[in-house]
């Protein structure tokens, strides 16, 4: 939001978002990477993202081992309530009322998990 003197003001909301950005994008995936993430980038200037090698997408199974809890594509398919529990267990930091909006969204605007909701 931009206030009268053209600031930008966040939400508390919009703030812990940012914060932990690379956890709340990583457990919305569909599919790995397949990289390793160098984190010895450089200590002055903007941030780098190094891929030593290839970079590939790993789908693995579309349905979940048994015994193995789902991972990426896998979690699109249970309800909402089983993928927010999911996904809290693999990232702890995260606010349960955020994670479930961005659930929501990604339910109303994507087509490949309503299409795995509808037919899991």
């Amino acid at each position: 939001m931009v206030n009268q003197a053209g600031k930008i003001v966040r939400s508390p909301r919009s703030v812990l978002f940012h914060a932990n950005l690379r956890h709340y994008n990583n457990s919305f995936l569909f599919t790995s990477n397949g990289i390793i993430i160098n984190t010895r980038g450089s200590k002055h200037g903007p941030p780098v993202f190094v891929i030593q090698g290839q970079m590939h997408h790993k789908a693995g199974s579309l349905l979940a081992v048994p015994g193995v809890k789902p991972t990426f594509l896998q979690l699109f398919m249970f309800a909402i309530d089983d993928q927010e529990r999911l996904r809290a267990e693999a990232f702890t930091g995260r606010n349960a009322t955020l994670s479930r909006a961005i659930i929501e969204v990604i339910e109303a605007v994507n087509p490949f998990s309503r299409f795995l909701q509808t037919n899991a």
